[in-house]
């Protein structure tokens, strides 16, 4: 009975913090993706890892970013993993080999150049370039 009672809290009480694993892969490159939830809670995020990753303990070359709000933004480049995460803020960063990950909180001078000054300008021109990722929608 003892053992029921304790699978019934141990279920219950992970569902408070629930973890969503996903991969975003191109030509053979990976990036995995833990969510963790609820968003309003204190140990809440978003943990982003160079490479698919099974074992998401192990947290070299990932970067867990606190939810703010709106989606991220992605893109291959090469071997390179471009990731801008404009409306979040860095909790941790455990990158070890920043030659693949190119991560800025936000757009660099050089991007707001390229793909425009003005905001809808800009977000409709790198559509084109970058993948908009709603994370709210992860599993």
């Amino acid at each position: 009975m003892r053992g029921i009672i304790y699978l019934a809290l141990v279920i219950l009480l992970s569902g408070c913090f629930s973890k969503g694993l996903n991969y975003f892969c191109d030509r053979g490159y990976c990036m995995t993706v833990v969510t963790i939830r609820p968003y309003d809670a204190k140990e809440s995020g978003v943990r982003f890892y160079y490479g698919k990753r099974q074992n998401t303990q192990d947290l070299v070359n990932s970067i867990l970013l606190e939810y703010v709000d709106g989606p991220f933004y992605y893109r291959w480049k090469g071997d390179t993993l471009v990731l801008r995460c404009p409306y979040w803020q860095v909790k941790e960063d455990c990158r070890t080999d920043t030659s693949k990950f190119d991560f800025t909180n936000s757009w660099s001078e050089e991007e707001r150049m390229l793909y425009g000054r003005n905001n809808d300008d800009f977000y409709k021109n790198i559509k084109g370039v970058f993948i908009e990722v709603d994370t709210p929608n992860l599993k």
